[in-house]
Parts: C-alpha cells; structure tokens; sequence
C-alpha cells in the first residue's frame, strides 16, 4: 500500500498531474472493484457456476470489456463494477449518473446502459447466445451509498452479490456441459486491439 502510494506522488510530480488524476487513479480504483468483486464471487461452489474475469470481446468497430461474467444452470449473470464511495444518484433510463462527496459532483456514465452494451456483444459472439438468459447485475464494490437510485434492474452492494445471483439461480435451462460450451466460447473469443479502443 505503501509502494503504491509513492508511485502515485511520483506520476503527479514526474508524469503530469492532469493524466494521473483523470486517467491512471480511476483505473487503479476500477481493478481494485473488480478484484473485490473476483474474491467475493470465488465463494461461488465451482460445480454449479463458471466465473470469468475481465473479459474483452469485439463490439462493432470497437471492443466490450465486461468485469464479470458468471455462467450457472439459469443463464448469464453479466455483472459491471463500480468502485466509488460518496452518495450515489441516478434513473436507468439516464445517459449519467452522478457521485455526491459533500459539496462536489461528478458525473459518471450510466452503468446499465454500459452493461446492457456488453449484453449486445455477448449475443453477437454465436447464433446460439441469442437464445440465452441474461441477468445484468450493476454492484458498488467500495464505500457509495445509493441514495437516489431509481432502477428495475438490479443495483447492488457487494455484500449482497452472491446471495442474489444464488436466489436467481434457480431454473435448470443450461446443462453442465453447455455451460462449458459457452464459457470456452466466450474465452475462445478473439479480439485484436485497434488504436482508440476502450472500455464503452
């Protein structure tokens, strides 16, 4: 921690600090969701569900970088993070939302929009993924409150990830041996980077 803490005074001072505060902090705190969010969904029994990480698969002229995907007998638990603390606000019809830390607002997209978009880039990967379930899950991995959050989806906390996708999980559409299919075909996926790609 305190490695890392040097290297941060050290990239403002030496590297800029308008592309340490704007760029490299907000992906050191975005892997650092995603790996709380990975350890949490380790508790997952390996037998009934297939967890995959990080995964980059073509989207149009760009890529999809999807946080999590979790694949069991009820179909495709895509799930996107966000590490932030402050009060959180937000409609899922809305282009942003938007993080209170007292006075200061920042606004951020909106994280079922980009989720549902790694949706769309899930069912492009095979004929057969059209016909899947799907199960868009936003979790809030770090100290936010969701103070305004208007959504019919879900929008979590961590601490209530596992057990929600467990209460879902409880229709035997996929067997164990389609499950596999599907997780190797998401793996199998290749995607060649181009120049400007990222995350939508």
């Amino acid at each position: 921690m305190e490695l890392a803490f040097l290297l941060i005074i050290f990239m403002v001072f030496f590297v800029g600090s308008d592309f340490v505060m704007n760029v490299v902090i907000p992906r050191m705190k975005g892997n650092f969701g995603e790996r709380r969010v990975a350890a949490k969904l380790r508790r997952l029994r390996k037998r009934d569900y297939i967890v995959l990480n990080n995964i980059l698969i073509p989207s149009g002229q760009g890529s999809s970088q999807i946080d999590h995907i979790v694949i069991c007998s009820s179909g495709v638990f895509v799930i996107e993070t966000k590490h932030y603390k402050g009060w959180i606000h937000g409609h899922q019809k809305s282009e942003n939302w938007s993080q209170t830390i007292f006075k200061h607002h920042t606004r951020f997209k909106n994280p079922i929009r980009q989720n549902w978009t790694h949706i769309f880039a899930l069912r492009k990967i095979h004929p057969n993924f059209q016909k899947l379930k799907y199960y868009p899950i936003v979790v809030f991995s770090g100290r936010a409150r969701l103070k305004n959050v208007t959504s019919e989806l879900p929008v979590l906390y961590l601490w209530q990830l596992v057990r929600y996708i467990r209460t879902e999980n409880h229709q035997n559409r996929l067997s164990p041996s389609q499950m596999l299919w599907i997780a190797e075909t998401i793996k199998s996926t290749k995607f060649k980077k181009k120049k400007g790609s990222k995350k939508p």
